[in-house]
Formats: structure tokens, C-alpha cells, sequence
């Protein structure tokens, strides 16, 4: 996993995949984003690790996630919130229980249908769903390789 350290002390998370970059937190400029000073490589991050801020490659994030064999990779995983990587193959089944807090997803790439409490609804890249705590819900009809970012929000003891 790839953390980018920025001279100032603004936190950030930043996001980018075609071309595009997202950033959680406060908004850096690109003189800020030009200014790195390294870029390194890191474990998982927990409260216990993570600095004031932290930036995250998408492609790393996804060849960790692919060499560990699961479809999940948590990356982040503070008292707040968590976020990891969920990622399924075209035709995959999304075997995935409710979950006991509050998620955002965020997809990333590929094409699927994401069923919430019955209800269907197309997700595509750009696609940003909440689903609320204890809430059935999968992704099926998985037309391409499904790459989603996953925040769940709320405390996590």
C-alpha cells in the first residue's frame, strides 16, 4: 500500500482512478500535491499506526487485495471509520452478510446491479450507494470486474 506524505499538515485522503482524483477530508491544491516528499510503503493502518493523514493507490490497493485471495482488503481501520477495497469478477456471487454499521460504497470500475433491502438499482463507475446499518444487500449480475470502495462509518469498538 502506498502512503504519499505532503510537507503540510493538511489531512487528506486522496483517490484516483481515470484520470480522476477524489479526495475525503479537506481539499489539498496542486501546488500541495506537488510538493511531495516521498512516497513509501506501509502496513494496514489502525489507530495505532495512522499518522494526521494518509493518500492510498488504488492500483496497489487492488494488487494486495488480489494477492491475499480475498475479495475484501481492509486498509484503513480507525476508531471512526474503516475502509477497505471489495472487489468481484464478472459473475461472481457476492456472499456478504449485513453488516453492524453504517457503509458507504463508492464504485470504482465495473458494472453490476447492487440489491438493498430487495430493491435493485444499477451501479457503475461514479456510483456512491449508502446502506444503513443491518440492511440485507449484495451486488449480483456482475457484468465486469467490480472494484468498490468500502467506508463503514461509526465506532468501531
Amino acid at each position: 500500500m502506498t502512503r504519499i506524505l505532503l510537507p503540510s499538515a493538511t489531512p487528506v485522503l486522496l483517490l484516483a482512478t481515470a484520470g480522476v482524483t477524489y479526495a475525503l477530508r479537506p481539499v489539498v491544491t496542486a501546488e500541495q500535491i506537488s510538493e511531495v516528499d516521498h512516497v513509501e510503503t506501509t502496513a494496514p493502518m489502525n489507530a495505532d499506526t495512522l499518522p494526521e493523514w494518509a493518500a492510498f493507490g488504488l492500483q496497489e490497493l487492488s494488487s494486495e487485495r488480489a494477492d491475499s485471495g480475498r475479495p475484501y482488503l481492509p486498509f484503513l481501520d480507525v476508531k471512526s471509520m474503516s475502509m477497505g477495497l471489495y472487489e468481484l469478477g464478472a459473475g461472481a456471487t457476492d456472499g456478504q452478510q449485513p453488516h453492524a454499521r453504517d457503509e458507504v460504497y463508492v464504485v470504482m470500475s465495473g458494472r453490476a446491479v447492487l440489491s438493498v433491502a430487495g430493491e435493485d438499482t444499477p451501479v457503475g463507475p461514479g456510483s456512491v450507494v449508502f446502506v444503513a446499518a443491518l440492511v440485507d444487500h449484495r451486488f449480483h449480475s456482475i457484468d465486469e470486474p467490480l472494484s468498490v470502495l468500502v467506508l463503514f462509518a461509526g465506532d468501531t469498538d
